[in-house]
């Protein structure tokens, strides 16, 4: 072979091999994500919350900078609402609390920078299935 053969068959396989498989992917690739069911929502505040992000109010006192990301990434949707309650008369062992429209937590959050970045991200993840209609619902 010569050198232009051996410098085509080379370049097909460096750039024929990424692009056949991007391809390959967009067209057979399905990405399924979804939030695992964790727990029925149950307290003694309010025990009929759908569709919405539960929040204890101390938290927000004493985290302004995450309330903020929070309130900012709330707002810019229209499926799930805010709900401040008071911890201690409605027994919450966490912060933050994501509860699907069928009553089910998805998601527990604490008040920190690593947790919020990981609440907007399922928030992200929930709005996405709830507007295609994809969640899995049997989990």
């Amino acid at each position: 072979m010569n050198k232009k053969a051996i410098s085509i068959v080379f370049m097909v396989i460096i750039f024929g091999l990424p692009v056949s498989w991007y391809l390959f992917l967009q067209f057979f690739g399905e990405n399924k994500f979804d939030l695992p069911l964790i727990e029925k929502w149950t307290s003694e505040c309010d025990p009929e919350l759908k569709s919405v992000v539960v929040i204890n109010k101390g938290s927000v006192v004493q985290h302004p900078n995450e309330m903020s990301i929070i309130t900012e990434k709330l707002n810019n949707q229209s499926i799930l609402t805010l709900h401040l309650v008071d911890a201690d008369t409605c027994n919450l062992d966490s912060d933050i609390y994501l509860i699907d429209q069928s009553g089910q937590v998805r998601g527990k959050y604490e008040m920190n920078r690593e947790e919020v970045d990981r609440f907007e991200a399922e928030v992200d993840i929930y709005i996405l299935n709830t507007t295609n209609g994809t969640s899995i619902k049997g989990q």
